[in-house]
């Protein structure tokens, strides 16, 4: 990263000294009397806020007031951290930035608080060595423990979904499946469940405990006893009977795994999921 690519922060820089606190899409900010390179700096900015709003969409807690107001001192104090010709520097500013918003998710996901000065320490002695340091073997044993972070969080995540829908499940009138799974009939029919082989086309449709959709991709076919799909959908589609509609809960982590979490949802918020299954014609 040259200087160079530092100067359109810069220009965000100008542009927010010179707006306060008024708002980004008021032009009255840019005085009249502007030079080119002012005027420059203004679009970009608005740029930027326009950019800023488009996260809100996936984050509504960020069209707060307060949110928007936190941003900005941070942004400040991201280009206020900046030196002119030290390249050096500003990499690691930007990635103790970086690694700062890493170790915030880590420590949400694993429910651990890291201590940042093992790190500082690790990249020190790394640096002290006159060649790189071996990543391979590094590696491995990064991967070897990251493993054991993620069964031990499975385990706790399992037994904290299990307590959640124990309390929601009944007062959704379902009944326990499983410990990370309860379900109720919408839609009952003669016959019988289907059978283990047996492939049934699915209707999924996923809302949250006051009814608002979750918008994600789901299986429109499933095999009974395919242990590729998603556990509580396959174990939910295995009670059913063709031509049935049932309802089920489960939790975040349970039926997503990590991807709740680019979802804005908590792990173990209750995840309700409706299933119409149809046999498949052969």
């Amino acid at each position: 990263m040259k200087l160079k690519a530092l100067i359109p922060t810069a220009a965000i820089a100008l542009v927010m000294a010179a707006c306060g606190s008024e708002s980004a899409s008021d032009k009255s900010a840019m005085p009249a009397n502007a030079s080119t390179v002012d005027s420059v700096m203004y679009y970009f900015g608005q740029m930027r806020a326009a950019d800023y709003w488009r996260q809100t969409t996936n984050d509504t807690t960020l069209a707060s007031e307060s949110a928007r107001q936190s941003y900005l001192r941070g942004l400040r104090a991201g280009m206020d951290a900046m030196r002119a010709n030290d390249e050096a520097y500003n990499q690691g500013v930007l990635m103790g930035m970086q690694m700062s918003m890493n170790l915030n998710e880590f420590g949400e996901m694993y429910n651990v608080r890291p201590n940042t000065m093992i790190i500082l320490q690790s990249i020190t002695a790394g640096l002290k060595a006159d060649s790189a340091v071996d990543i391979s073997s590094n590696q491995r044993e990064f991967t070897k423990l990251m493993n054991r972070l993620n069964a031990e969080r499975e385990v706790r995540m399992a037994v904290e979904s299990a307590k959640v829908l124990a309390k929601e499940g009944p007062v959704l009138g379902m009944t326990k499946i499983d410990s990370t799974l309860y379900g109720k009939t919408l839609k009952p029919v003669n016959g019988d469940i289907f059978k283990p082989g047996e492939k049934a086309k699915v209707n999924i449709v996923l809302t949250d405990l006051n009814g608002k959709e979750i918008k994600m991709r789901m299986p429109q076919e499933v095999t009974i006893g395919d242990r590729y799909v998603s556990v509580p959908i396959a174990q939910g589609v295995a009670t059913m009977k063709p031509g049935e509609v049932k309802e089920f809960l489960t939790t975040a982590v349970v039926l997503m795994g990590q991807r709740s979490h680019q979802l804005n949802l908590e792990p173990t918020q209750p995840v309700r999921f409706t299933v119409t299954a149809l046999p498949v014609s052969n």
